[in-house]
């Protein structure tokens, strides 16, 4: 990340996108920054111009044809196997009685198969690889000018939807199984409708007979959402509940406020979410109440002018549902932004080529 502002110098042609939109969120936090004086703390300020100069760096060679749609679904298959194997060794290990392995970054969690694979925690890495495995169905799309099928994907990579959904499953996390249930969008299509009835109907009495707690959690965050009240949502799900209620705390905010505008200062969010994990005031990663609901909307151009096309899209959802609407300082959130920035990029190349492109 350090290097890649001389990367950029090498890579970039011209001034994209992503260095205006960047460029102007970064101008504007800096800003805010230095109106609440009082102790802006510089380190998280400049780790975050690393971010958004590394995702600058990423742009543009994506736009000088980094690679093709072939090295594409390659990437993501070799990502997604990782993530695969690297759970199930430390499943194995798990079941052996270690809970604690730093080469294969396993650590210690209640349940026996509760594992993280690659990332800091098992959410983050559903969130990875559910991401990472639409954009491999979109691209073959793209590839193949039609939607990918169920048969198709049996008979092709029947060995990497096995493993992917045995990860997904077992590693005994509810937002793997909401990720499930949204990918589950892509094949929705009247033939598979009598195939659909069929699982839902099996997954619900087999759900009543052994009572998964992931699905349970699910179930009851969904509930929950539709209700409205921001603490029967963290009461379903605390740790589900931060994808959902920043997203519903925007829709609460005092717009007369100036606070609401400009933010607060540099660690607001941080502080209130030391006196409380699950504190419902905490906004869409801390960033409105740090920067002001200004520097949110300049944030949601740069994501759907860069990384996510067209709006109304499963990419959209993911964003919004699964990654709670934005991506601070968190490296798993860039790295989902950038699989979505390739698939835009193949998006625009199969536009101009003049072909069909299904809206999903």
């Amino acid at each position: 990340m350090c290097l890649s502002p001389l990367i950029l110098c090498y890579a970039a042609q011209r001034i994209t996108p992503a260095m205006i939109w960047g460029g102007g969120y970064l101008l504007w936090c800096w800003f805010t920054a230095y109106v609440h004086i009082d102790s802006p703390r510089i380190a998280t300020l400049c780790y975050m111009v690393m971010f958004w100069v590394t995702y600058m760096m990423f742009y543009s060679l994506i736009e000088r044809d980094a690679f093709d749609k072939d090295y594409f679904l390659k990437l993501m298959q070799g990502l997604l196997w990782a993530y695969i194997i690297v759970l199930a060794i430390q499943q194995f290990f798990s079941l052996m009685g270690v809970q604690t392995l730093e080469w294969i970054n396993l650590g210690p969690h209640q349940n026996i198969l509760k594992c993280q694979s690659l990332s800091i925690e098992p959410s983050h890495s559903a969130r990875i690889m559910g991401c990472a495995f639409y954009a491999f169905l979109k691209v073959k799309e793209f590839k193949n000018g039609e939607p990918v099928s169920i048969g198709q994907l049996w008979r092709e990579n029947r060995y990497l939807l096995l493993g992917f959904l045995y990860a997904m499953i077992f590693m005994q996390s509810g937002t793997a199984i909401f990720f499930l249930m949204l990918l589950g969008l892509y094949f929705m299509r009247l033939k598979y409708s009598g195939m659909l009835m069929v699982l839902v109907t099996s997954a619900y009495f087999l759900q009543q007979y052994f009572q998964y707690d992931q699905i349970n959690r699910v179930i009851n965050l969904i509930g929950s959402i539709f209700s409205g009240d921001i603490e029967e949502v963290v009461a379903a799900d605390g740790s589900g509940s931060y994808r959902v209620f920043p997203v519903l705390n925007i829709f609460r905010l005092d717009y007369n406020d100036l606070h609401t505008w400009i933010g607060s200062g540099v660690d607001t969010m941080r502080n209130i979410y030391f006196e409380s994990n699950f504190n419902p005031r905490v906004l869409v990663g801390g960033n409105i109440l740090d920067f002001g609901i200004i520097s949110y909307l300049i944030a949601m151009v740069f994501v759907f002018t860069c990384c996510i096309r067209p709006f109304w899209s499963l990419p959209t959802l993911f964003f919004f549902a699964g990654v709670g609407g934005f991506f601070g300082n968190g490296a798993y959130g860039w790295g989902i932004l950038m699989i979505f920035t390739c698939l835009t990029y193949f998006y625009r190349m199969t536009l101009t080529q003049g072909e069909k492109i299904d809206a999903k």
